[in-house]
């Protein structure tokens, strides 16, 4: 499911700090933005999924897509929703614990859950969004290590094949 929200385009040319958006108390960056100081304090609909924050989505006032910008860490690494980001925001300013120089927000809050699975009555609720890691961002797999389909008759090639339809 997708939403819409306002945004506005901070940086700062003086200071060298490259254009970004701040959304949900994360901050996005995108390589259409960069070295644009002429969009600092233009605001713009950002688009985003809220089943997965790690994106937004920047609209320009003609509908078009302007720019794909993606959460700096701790927020880039693992998939989380619109409640676990405000679960994990909420707790993090109330001092439980802190995401400060973690490099992903959600092993943070994962571990600290965990840890204090035995004695907070509200574990089992919290435990709900430790799911599966098969979110994070795997690299990318060799096509050559895979194993290909071949036929009971032997590999089949096309190259020279003439197309019917044509």
């Amino acid at each position: 499911m997708w939403d819409l929200q306002w945004v506005t385009i901070k940086g700062n040319a003086k200071d060298g700090r490259q254009p970004y958006v701040n959304f949900m108390r994360a901050r996005y960056r995108g390589f259409g933005m960069r070295d644009r100081w002429d969009l600092v304090g233009k605001k713009y609909l950002a688009s985003y999924n809220l089943n997965d924050l790690r994106y937004l989505n920047l609209i320009d006032e003609n509908g078009e897509l302007f720019a794909k910008l993606t959460a700096l860490p701790p927020w880039s690494r693992t998939r989380h929703d619109f409640d676990l980001r405000k679960l994990i925001s909420r707790w993090s300013k109330r001092g439980l614990f802190s995401i400060a120089g973690v490099d992903d927000a959600v092993d943070a809050y994962r571990a600290y859950v965990k840890s204090h699975a035995r004695t907070s009555p509200l574990a089992p609720t919290h435990m709900t969004h430790l799911q599966p890691r098969s979110d994070v961002a795997q690299p990318a797999r060799d096509a050559a290590s895979e194993r290909a389909f071949v036929p009971r008759g032997g590999s089949v090639n096309f190259d020279y094949a003439k197309d019917p339809t044509k």
